[in-house]
This record gives structure tokens, C-alpha cells and sequence, in this order.
């Protein structure tokens, strides 16, 4: 962090669910870089080896919703439920969610309605070049009178 100037609230260490498949190995690693003031994301959440005993004792910080969640809602009520399950559990544990793998705006509205603040899918943006992304976020903020927050 240091040699490349970023700083730790700067900084969000990504980790797919299957590395906490040893969470006794995991679970202080994780505690230090909390405590080094980096965020910890979980990958694919819901995926394989979700366990809400896991969670509860893991410092995390955000949740990466695994898009299988979303396949074939709004029309599919119970991943609906499911989806609202994990925003409503995700509020109360001050967990940040993102949602994969939106494809539709039905999909990005039914997120919204259910309180999901944050996403990512094809929907939403499609994988770039780092420039044209810059330019897609440049052209974005002027829009809105500065840097996003």
C-alpha cells in the first residue's frame, strides 16, 4: 500500500467463498488486514460453502450476492425471498451487499425495490479497457458537478 500510495480505506481484499473453507486458518488473517483498516469482500456469497455460522465469525465487510441468486428473478419469488433474505440480514449486520450478475432492468428494479444499494452485470456495464472506463467515469462525474464519493 505504501509503494503504490493507496490507503487501506482505499483498499478492498476480494476473496472467493471456498477460501473459508478453513475458517480457524482464515479467521485471524482476516482480523489483521480488518485491522490494517482494509475492507474484506466475500465472492460469490451464496455460492458452496456459505455458512451463516462462518459469517458471523469472520470480520467481513462486504458481500458479493452470487448472480445465481438473481437467475430468473423478479419472476422467481422465491429467489426474491432469498435475495431479500441477505439484504435484510446484511443491514443488520452492517454489511455492505453487491449484487452480481445483473442482466435486466427488471432485475436492477426488483434490487433497488428490495433495498440493494450496490451492483455489478452486463446490464449495467459491459468489461472494458481501463482507458474507456476512465472516460465512461469521467463524462459521469461532470454530469453530476464532480468526483464520485
Amino acid at each position: 500500500m505504501r509503494a503504490h500510495g493507496v490507503g487501506p480505506g482505499e483498499l478492498v481484499l476480494e476473496i472467493t467463498e471456498s477460501a473459508l473453507s478453513e475458517p480457524v486458518a482464515v479467521a485471524p488473517v482476516l482480523e489483521r488486514v480488518s485491522e490494517l483498516g482494509v475492507k474484506v469482500a466475500i465472492d460469490d456469497f451464496g455460492a458452496g460453502f456459505s455458512s451463516l455460522t462462518r459469517l458471523r465469525h469472520l470480520t467481513v465487510h462486504i458481500l458479493k450476492l452470487d448472480r445465481s441468486f438473481l437467475a430468473g428473478v423478479p419472476e422467481d419469488a422465491r429467489g426474491g425471498a432469498f435475495i431479500g433474505a441477505i439484504l435484510g440480514l446484511a443491514r443488520e449486520l452492517d454489511l455492505y451487499v453487491v449484487a452480481e450478475g445483473i442482466e435486466t432492468t427488471a432485475q436492477l428494479e426488483f434490487l433497488r425495490g428490495a433495498g440493494a444499494t450496490h451492483g455489478q452485470g452486463f446490464h449495467l456495464a459491459r468489461p472494458m479497457p481501463a482507458a474507456d472506463l476512465t472516460a465512461l467515469l469521467q463524462s459521469s462525474c461532470s454530469g453530476r458537478g464532480g468526483a464520485p464519493s
